[in-house]
């Protein structure tokens, strides 16, 4: 089995525990809107947590919450007003591989991630996490808002 890429209508926060979520945040955790604010709602100490372990962009620090779900945080950007790029996207997703290759985790759930509030396009960001995650054995479920 190599990489299993899937996108579909989906409720992220539903997807079974053995999927590991990720979503784009910024150095400064303030995760207060879109998908973020979404995840600091359901996980308020998660933020703080987080950035005592000082990101740096092209980073990928996971948070296990008390229920052992397993969210990874993508930092993209350095302040929450800012805007990621390509090039920061695709550091933090190769982050993300390695940590996941290192844990041995083969199932992922993200939502359009870079895309939405930070206006990155879909099918370039689509691209490059297949291109990133092509050699692995996992499946990536993108998980689409209704």
């Amino acid at each position: 089995m190599k990489l299993q890429y899937v996108e579909k209508e989906q409720d992220l926060f539903l997807m079974d525990k053995h999927y590991v979520l990720a979503h784009c945040v910024s150095e400064d955790c303030a995760m207060g809107a879109g998908i973020a604010l979404e995840f600091r709602k359901r996980i308020p100490e998660m933020p703080d947590i987080v950035k005592a372990q000082n990101p740096k962009i092209g980073d990928a620090i996971p948070y296990i919450t008390k229920g052992g779900r397993i969210v990874v945080n993508l930092f993209t950007k350095a302040k929450y007003n800012h805007k990621p790029t390509y090039e920061t996207l695709t550091m933090s997703l190769i982050s993300f591989r390695e940590y996941m290759k290192k844990h041995r985790f083969t199932h992922i759930a993200i939502p359009l991630i870079g895309s939405g509030l930070d206006k990155l396009d879909w099918k370039q960001v689509s691209g490059i996490v297949q291109t990133v995650f092509a050699n692995e054995e996992m499946e990536i479920v993108v998980c689409i808002k209704k």
